[in-house]
């Protein structure tokens, strides 16, 4: 669209909320709600995080994705029932560091990429579905690195 915003906007507060002020913030500004992930399928994944589902969901669905997460394992059922839920139609996983191994060795198999919040952010900022290699913020993984101060060198 080649507009500049005013970054100040975008400002989130410490710590998390339930998304719903920042959903509320763009739906203000944009008339039109971004449709930066439309027709993307995205699987939400942690396992300590019990805000995560409830934050960033809200958010998924105001960028017009399709929201997929693993179900909740019944007594007695399969224990494989991530497969079904976890499989080739998901484009991308939206993870944080404490991404279950099951859901990312099965993510890794069916080369779909895992991506941190950071990647949901920018792309509705920008309007469109960023690269998931655009910017190293964008790994689950991604841990910054400790400025250089001057005693250390």
């Amino acid at each position: 669209q080649n507009k500049y915003f005013d970054w100040k906007n975008y400002l989130l507060l410490a710590g998390e909320n339930d998304g719903e002020e920042f959903e509320q913030k763009l739906s203000l500004e944009n008339p039109v709600p971004s449709k930066a992930l439309l027709g993307t399928r995205v699987f939400l994944a942690t396992s300590t995080n019990t805000s995560f589902k409830s934050l960033w969901h809200p958010i998924l669905v105001t960028a017009h994705a399709e929201v997929r997460e693993k179900p909740k394992i019944v007594k007695g059922s399969q224990p494989d029932q991530l497969n079904r839920v976890l499989d080739c139609s998901v484009g991308v996983v939206l993870a944080d560091s404490s991404i279950p191994d099951a859901q990312a060795i099965r993510a890794r198999q069916l080369n779909i990429p895992i991506v941190s919040t950071n990647w949901l952010v920018d792309s509705i900022i920008s309007g469109h579905r960023l690269d998931y290699s655009h910017c190293e913020t964008f790994a689950h993984d991604y841990i910054p690195s400790k400025p250089e101060s001057v005693q250390d060198k």
